[in-house]
């Protein structure tokens, strides 16, 4: 999220020096950020940063990142950072004509022409690349089809195109791409939608009061999410229809997923937002460099910094409390920023090298499209054999050369068409250009949408599947859980006696099934395996209700004398919830309950206990409504 381009003179102002002739081939002049070529280098150091930060989950499959034995992987963990300098740069850049104003003694920027440069810098590059990820994941099925079609896919794609998918619970959660960092944006665009009104509160005399505030508002809202919402969220949970929280995105794990939905809203980063004001006023009102004009205190002041960095890395590294220390981060981040803005020159020439600007240049494009990049990469096990170390570098360096690549295409035909000011000699008007440019992303769009909500081989054979088995009677689980996008190879009906040589379903469910006798109609058993998920639900019918009844029994007694039995908030106490860490399957959970004469059994493998049981109580909800649990009391 290149936030900004903070223009400061015509985009298509003469090329000053041949230094700059690689921003004169993109249509950027030398003198794009004014005086101050270092914010391009900025911008890259935060791109890169987020860059890193993705690719640090393929590598540390690898092993851990060890430096003369220490393991370093905590400083590469907080790499994420680099969206909250994004915020500073976002604050500092886009609060300035403000106080420009404000010391010329003239009237505020214009909102309608600031509300419509924001539109036309980030809509045009987000569009193009939601859609595109939207085929190409479409296309390798990475996407279940039922969550871009109906009023399911109205609501998740209307969401991300209306930039809501932040507040909106299933586009959020759900159908985010797996979670690529475009929850970025509606932040980013909820703070183009008050700045006009939260700046006002820097122009006075009492600034630093305002700061206060909104460091107080930024340390509160984390709190009051991450502590004391769990009986709003219980209640929540408690009154709405299981069905209804899972097809509006909110699962089992509802209450780390409210937390941290809220938790990742703009009130969080008002504090760094506001210091990005803070250092536009500092500027603007000629005090930047009072304390640091010096070569020696400058590299001093940045060195504690850095310091300080390491040592709030180190400080957070249990993921449960990374979020109190955000605040803190973006203090120190915003320093950072004022010891380059305003220190000693030579802090800014290693930000002014231009291969560093030609990325900050093109930083948006390389942010929006680097994670989609990352996962199509790791999805080929382009660096299976490679070490951590290595697997970190060259995914790092492939995925930046070829987002790379891609953004300068979307700057030179998608984005800079609508950021020209004014048309170069005998070169189409404005208008026409941008006219031409939106119905080329329409028709871009439409075929996207069609190539990636087209169903796939196996989508058809799946459907033809379900339909059958209806037809019979049978409803498949599975079919209603959204996060699961089934295929036939490894879903599909299955009596017992071929579920049991499969491994589909362990032996002791076979024995105790069998105890029935009787089985009127051995029930559709579907599964589905994919990397680090493994699920498993069947519904067997028995001859009478005691014999189904005694199953039961038999699960219970045989859960207690092993030690097997817990609990799963949300699953009533008439079905048996039980951890199954066998051999090879050390995190592994169990529900099995009565429905009429039914046996329902929904048994979840996956790489965590926490991940197991949210999948297994995600597919209880849908069970239950197919199965209704017989309750003995």
């Amino acid at each position: 999220m290149t936030l900004t381009l903070a223009p400061t003179a015509p985009l298509d102002r003469p090329v000053e020096t041949a230094r700059d002739r690689v921003g004169s081939f993109l249509g950027i002049s030398a003198a794009r950020s004014g005086n101050e070529p270092y914010l391009d280098g900025l911008r890259a150091v935060a791109v890169l940063s987020v860059l890193v930060y993705h690719c640090l989950g393929v590598a540390v499959a690898h092993g851990e990142l060890r430096i003369l034995g220490f393991d370093v992987g905590f400083i590469f963990a907080r790499a994420y950072l680099g969206v909250d300098l994004f915020f500073v740069l976002s604050g500092f850049l886009l609060a300035r004509p403000w106080f420009v104003a404000r010391q010329r003694g003239t009237p505020g920027p214009s909102l309608r022409q600031f509300w419509r440069r924001r539109l036309l810098r980030i809509v045009p590059a987000y569009y193009l690349c939601f859609f595109l990820v939207l085929a190409i994941f479409g296309f390798l099925d990475e996407t279940p089809e039922q969550m871009l079609t109906g009023t399911t896919g109205l609501i998740n794609i209307g969401a991300h195109l209306l930039f809501l998918h932040g507040y909106v619970p299933i586009a959020y959660s759900d159908f985010n791409f797996n979670s690529f960092p475009w929850w970025t944006l509606t932040i980013e665009m909820t703070w183009y939608a008050v700045l006009p009104v939260l700046v006002v509160a820097f122009l006075g005399r009492r600034w630093w009061l305002s700061l206060v505030l909104f460091g107080a508002a930024s340390i509160g809202w984390i709190w009051l999410w991450s502590t004391s919402m769990d009986s709003v969220i219980s209640a929540a949970v408690k009154h709405s229809d299981p069905t209804t929280l899972l097809w509006s995105g909110l699962n089992s794990d509802f209450d780390s997923w409210f937390t941290g939905m809220f938790v990742n809203s703009l009130p969080a980063f008002l504090l760094t937002f506001g210091l990005g004001v803070v250092l536009a006023r500092v500027q603007v009102n000629g005090t930047s460099g009072r304390f640091i004009g010096s070569f020696v205190w400058s590299t001093i002041a940045l060195a504690a910094v850095c310091a300080g960095l390491v040592e709030l890395a180190w400080l957070s590294r249990d993921p449960a409390e990374q979020v109190y220390y955000r605040p803190a981060f973006g203090l120190l981040i915003a320093i950072g920023v004022y010891v380059v803005a305003f220190g000693h020159p030579a802090l800014r020439r290693p930000f002014e090298w231009l291969p560093l600007r030609l990325i900050g240049w093109v930083s948006f494009g390389i942010y929006l499209i680097h994670e989609p990049l990352i996962h199509i990469e790791n999805r080929g096990h382009w660096f299976d054999s490679w070490g951590p170390f290595s697997t970190l570098l060259g995914l790092a360096s492939v995925t930046l050369a070829i987002s790379t690549a891609l953004a300068v295409l979307s700057w030179l035909f998608v984005e800079r068409p609508f950021l020209v000011r004014q048309p170069d000699a005998g070169s189409w008007p404005p208008r026409v250009k941008r006219a031409a440019v939106a119905a080329s992303l329409a028709v871009v769009a439409v075929g996207c949408y069609v190539v990636g909500t087209w169903p796939s081989a196996s989508d058809r054979a799946w459907t033809t599947l379900n339909a059958g088995m209806r037809e019979q009677g049978a409803e498949p689980l599975l079919s209603y859980v959204p996060k699961v996008d089934l295929g036939v190879r490894d879903s599909g009906p299955m009596t017992i006696a071929a579920a049991v040589p499969r491994q589909r379903i362990d032996s002791e469910l076979a024995w105790f099934i069998a105890s029935c006798r009787r089985v009127d109609s051995p029930g559709p058993v579907y599964t589905l395996s994919t990397a680090g998920l493994y699920v498993t639900a069947s519904a067997f019918g028995c001859a009478d209700e005691r014999s189904a009844e005694r199953v039961i029994d038999e699960t219970r007694q045989h859960s207690d004398l092993f030690g097997q039995e817990r609990r799963i908030v949300g699953v009533s106490d008439a079905a048996v919830v039980r951890s199954l860490p066998f051999p090879g399957q050390p995190n592994r959970v169990q529900i099995r309950y009565r429905s009429g004469y039914s046996i329902v059994t929904i048994d979840v493998q996956a790489e965590n206990f926490m991940m197991s049981e949210r999948n297994a109580l995600d597919l209880w909800y849908f069970a239950t409504k197919t199965y209704p649990i017989s309750d003995p009391g």
